[in-house]
């Protein structure tokens, strides 16, 4: 479908997007109004393939008039796996990375992989940023050992104080 044909009708309907209309929050309204969209621009809404495949593996569960996104599970013994959105994902990560003591990469995926559905790559790029994560790396610690170069034999002598 051609976005200019869809973006003038949706900016006729200024209670799709603005959060301050005070039908912003309606759905059973904006819902008539995509409806109303649709027939205009002569779409129906038939279900693709992935729209199959997004109900098959997602549910919605409805807690205290909140709305989460989780995986379907098999049977009743299965934990909730919730999707986070990429708005939360920054906040779960942070209190989550806090909690565990800054750990890395392993112990933060083995905890959230039992709540969350979070990629690794996700995990691997917050704790790229993570300043106390990043300050306990430090620098090469290797020692440098210079050989001890002489002409003579016992011309130089060298003592090394370990523990010190």
């Amino acid at each position: 479908m051609d976005n200019e044909k869809l973006i003038k009708p949706i900016r006729s309907h200024t209670e799709l997007y603005d959060l301050s209309n005070s039908k912003y929050s309606d759905s059973t309204w904006k819902e008539k109004i995509w409806k109303g969209i649709g027939e205009k621009l002569n779409q129906t809404g038939a279900k693709k393939r992935r729209d199959y495949y997004i109900l098959q593996k997602y549910d919605v569960l409805t807690m205290a008039e909140k709305k989460y996104l989780i995986h379907k599970t098999t049977d009743d013994k299965d934990d909730i796996k919730y999707v986070v959105s990429y708005e939360d994902l920054f906040k779960r990560l942070s209190d989550y990375h806090i909690r565990i003591g800054h750990g890395g990469v392993g112990k933060m995926h083995a905890i959230l992989s039992n709540k969350y559905s979070i990629s690794r790559p996700a995990i691997e790029t917050f704790l790229s940023i993570c300043t106390i994560c990043n300050s306990k790396k430090g620098s090469n610690r290797k020692l440098v050992i210079k050989p001890i170069v002489s002409n003579n034999f016992n011309e130089i002598g060298q003592v090394d104080l370990v523990n010190f």
